[in-house]
């Protein structure tokens, strides 16, 4: 879709579906999908590169598990409020569709994020791009840091965008 707007409805909220991919498959750190849809209901799955042995992302506390500790697929599901679902779809409604991918060269390692809105028997819109771009887009960036809480919450930290 090469519309610079991808219109949104709230009284259709319903219809709504929002997939968003951060990572590769063949990372060591693998692939983040999260599925949400109209009704808030959430959906994260974590793939990784069995052969790949990324290092913690964070210090190791008390009863904390290391990146290395997780199993090569992680997957949650969970519930959010509808009104935050349609925050989202609100807020992705806005992302740069007719942008185009790369817009410059990546920084080593730098995850690849695709973010997908589609409305059943209806719109249907997809973008690409490094993650850093995508956390300071002013649309994208908001959408990225509700998902983040939400899923620490639902995975206690197992999962991340």
């Amino acid at each position: 879709m090469a519309d610079e707007y991808m219109p949104f409805d709230r009284a259709f909220a319903a219809e709504y579906s929002l997939q968003v991919d951060v990572g590769e498959a063949d990372a060591p750190d693998g692939v983040t999908r999260v599925q949400v849809d109209g009704s808030g209901n959430i959906e994260a799955t974590q793939v990784r590169n069995e052969a790949g042995e990324p290092e913690p992302r964070e210090p190791v506390g008390k009863g904390r598990k290391t990146e290395r500790d997780a199993e090569p697929s992680t997957r949650v599901k969970g519930t959010i409020p509808a009104e935050e679902a349609q925050y989202l779809f609100e807020q992705v409604s806005l992302a740069p569709w007719g942008r185009r991918f790369p817009q410059r060269p990546g920084i080593p390692d730098e995850a690849i994020v695709e973010v997908r809105l589609r409305r059943q028997r209806g719109d249907a819109a997809s973008i690409k791009l490094w993650l850093r771009e995508a956390e300071k887009d002013p649309a994208l960036g908001p959408m990225l840091k509700v998902l983040r809480r939400h899923l620490e919450e639902l995975s206690g930290g197992r999962i991340y965008l």
